[in-house]
């Protein structure tokens, strides 16, 4: 059976989804709380870093705004915040708190990027994966199937 980059990617993808979903179902609170230093991020908040990331790439392959600002996920997670456009504006301490004490909530805002990135890899054809793309803290344009590679790498 051969498969397209797209396919391999959508696999990828699938994965990584349910490892969030394994993680955020099994751990509590206190165990996102969790950190291997006392001056090193805890699981939560890599977590969520992971997730905003995946979420705020997305916009510069598909050009749509971010799930987190479009269906108002900060209201959701009750953060008392109006994010701008960037999900590098969302990693506060006390921001990451409201996501530890809510998993199945971030599991449903984890399921929303995952939909929008199989909707993207559905359609996307081999030209448009081989298309460059500029992510402005990047010195160089990169393919599109090489920014999906990074996010599901950095996750």
């Amino acid at each position: 059976m051969t498969m397209t980059a797209s396919e391999i990617l959508q696999l990828q993808f699938d994965r990584l989804a349910q490892e969030f979903k394994n993680t955020l179902g099994n751990f509590g609170a206190q165990r996102l709380a969790w950190r291997p230093a006392p001056r090193a991020n805890d699981i939560g908040s890599m977590l969520w870093h992971s997730a905003r990331a995946w979420d705020g790439y997305m916009f510069y392959l598909d050009g749509a705004a971010e799930l987190f600002v479009t269906q108002d996920w900060a209201g959701r997670f009750e953060m008392r915040l109006k994010p701008r456009k960037s999900w590098v504006d969302v990693f506060t301490e006390d921001q990451v708190a409201y996501v530890r004490e809510r998993p199945r909530l971030f599991i449903e805002y984890v399921d929303a990027i995952h939909v929008r990135t199989k909707g993207f890899l559905r359609i996307a054809t081999p030209e448009q994966l081989a298309a460059p793309v500029k992510i402005p803290w990047w010195p160089e344009e990169k393919p599109k199937a090489f920014v999906l590679a990074h996010i599901i790498r950095h996750s």
